[in-house]
């Protein structure tokens, strides 16, 4: 029997080796102050639901978050909270920034973002990575007095995949309300996610995409085609983009007669 136990200690530390717990409980291995030195350690880090990140940066490597946990004994249990992870800007600052090296991955989930407010992006800002993954995540209530209100992606030659998440109530005082891609090259996949209630003041309060870059919509889940619906501004009030950014929509799903859909010429 101990030697079963001894067996079963060392396999659980060895799946452990780069996983953290960030809580306030005391079985936890982080405190929240300690966030940042736990991103550097590890490459995958579990998060509760006790505390709230105030303008989260992951920088210079990749990482896997996950939050949602009521407690980090929970996170061992793998019983998952109702109630995500928040992630604040406290209207001073972007809520996320990512800017990793070019070969790494960043993945977020169980996350409810908001209250992110900059020049450029509000609730999230992707810089620079490989792979950005957004699963089962909110983000809402930011603002960006030029483009990005809800996520701003500015680099090049990203894949970011948009998992069963909402991007809604988002404001860009010029374009992209909700989201706003303006880099190089870029594959945005949007599976079973939404995009709505976002306001911009010049034009696309959904989302606006400019320059080479691929937009892929595949709903498997959801009952409606409209995943980009009911935005509002002056000019294209859904998605507005430029003739050199294309848009796939998977298994035949029409745009739907709730979409406003521009080109720029």
């Amino acid at each position: 029997m101990l030697q079963l136990f001894g067996l079963w200690f060392w396999v659980l530390s060895q799946l452990n080796a780069h996983e953290a717990t960030v809580g306030l409980g005391a079985n936890c291995r982080y405190h929240p102050n300690e966030l940042p030195q736990a991103l550097v350690d590890n490459s995958k880090v579990f998060l509760t639901n006790e505390f709230t990140i105030t303008g989260l940066r992951i920088e210079n490597a990749g990482v896997h978050l996950i939050g949602g946990y009521a407690s980090c004994t929970d996170v061992q249990r793998g019983i998952k909270s109702k109630y995500k992870t928040k992630v604040t800007g406290g209207h001073e600052t972007v809520a996320l920034h990512v800017n990793t090296k070019s070969n790494d991955s960043v993945v977020l989930e169980n996350f409810d973002i908001s209250a992110g407010q900059s020049l450029q992006a509000g609730g999230i800002e992707v810089v620079n990575v490989n792979n950005f993954r957004l699963a089962n995540s909110w983000v809402h209530g930011n603002v960006s007095k030029g483009s990005g209100g809800g996520i701003h992606f500015s680099g090049n030659g990203t894949k970011v995949e948009i998992l069963d998440s909402k991007i809604y109530n988002n404001y860009a005082g010029e374009t992209g309300g909700g989201i706003a891609i303006s880099g190089h090259y870029n594959l945005i996949e949007f599976q079973d996610s939404l995009v709505f209630d976002n306001q911009a003041g010049s034009a696309a309060g959904g989302l606006i995409c400019q320059h080479h870059n691929q937009i892929k919509v595949v709903l498997n889940q959801l009952e409606t085609a409209s995943w980009a619906a009911a935005n509002s501004a002056p000019l294209a009030p859904d998605i507005y983009r430029d003739l050199q950014c294309q848009v796939q929509l998977v298994a035949g799903v029409p745009l739907g007669f709730n979409h406003s859909f521009w080109l720029l010429k």
